[in-house]
């Protein structure tokens, strides 16, 4: 019988005390509805291939589960809306991975109109009350320049492109990344601080030469 959503959750938020019952639990959960995030998302975005479709679909569960694993206890079950906890679950991820596939399309859209002036820099055009159609359209009408910057992000491993997304998701100028942020990284993919950092600097300096190199832009 498997365990109930709320029980692999808090298990998930006792990790300072039991980091291997909570890395059980977040493998639990993620192999029981990464599934259903996934083809969420591959279902409701539109890219110029299916590997692009599945990359960007594969991040978006990605942030989607990491957020869960830094908020486990942020979700409420309610027996007065859903039959079943796992009916609820779904709801729950389905309302963050929307968010983070928005936030995931406005960093790509910001970064296409501060380069190329082609969208309006206007200060309410990222508010939320913007529809889901609208990011959806905007998306198909992104320029080069943008698909060289993505060209460049799939040519990494899933593992350097987690990373350096991570990184600028989490970037506030003249502060460190949360060493949260860092300690969720290790956990993940099994791996040092120091090997993270060279990592950074590493997919920074491809991202850049790529950039540069088959457009007209300069990497700030």
């Amino acid at each position: 019988m498997e365990e109930e959503v709320q029980d692999l959750l808090f298990y998930i938020s006792e990790k300072e005390t039991d980091k291997k019952m909570a890395e059980k639990s977040f493998s639990l959960l993620y192999k029981r509805f990464s599934e259903f995030v996934f083809n969420s998302v591959k279902k409701s975005i539109y890219l110029n291939s299916e590997s692009e479709i599945n990359e960007f679909a594969n991040t978006v569960a990605d942030n989607t589960f990491m957020e869960v694993y830094n908020k486990p206890l942020d979700f409420e079950f309610d027996p007065n809306k859903h039959k079943t906890q796992d009916d609820a679950f779904r709801v729950y991820l389905a309302a963050i991975s929307k968010n983070e596939k928005n936030d995931l399309l406005r960093e790509s859209l910001n970064y296409n109109s501060k380069q190329t002036k082609i969208i309006d820099d206007d200060d309410n055009f990222f508010e939320p009350s913007i529809s889901e159609d609208v990011f959806e359209k905007l998306e198909l009408k992104l320029s080069t320049n943008r698909k060289i910057l993505e060209d460049a992000l799939y040519s990494l491993s899933e593992r350097d492109r987690y990373i350096i997304l991570t990184y600028y998701d989490n970037f506030e100028e003249g502060k460190n990344t949360p060493s949260e942020v860092l300690d969720n990284i290790e956990q993940l993919y099994g791996t040092t601080r120091d090997n993270i950092r060279m990592i950074r600097s590493r997919v920074k300096k491809k991202l850049i030469n790529e950039i540069e190199s088959k457009s007209n832009l300069k990497a700030v």
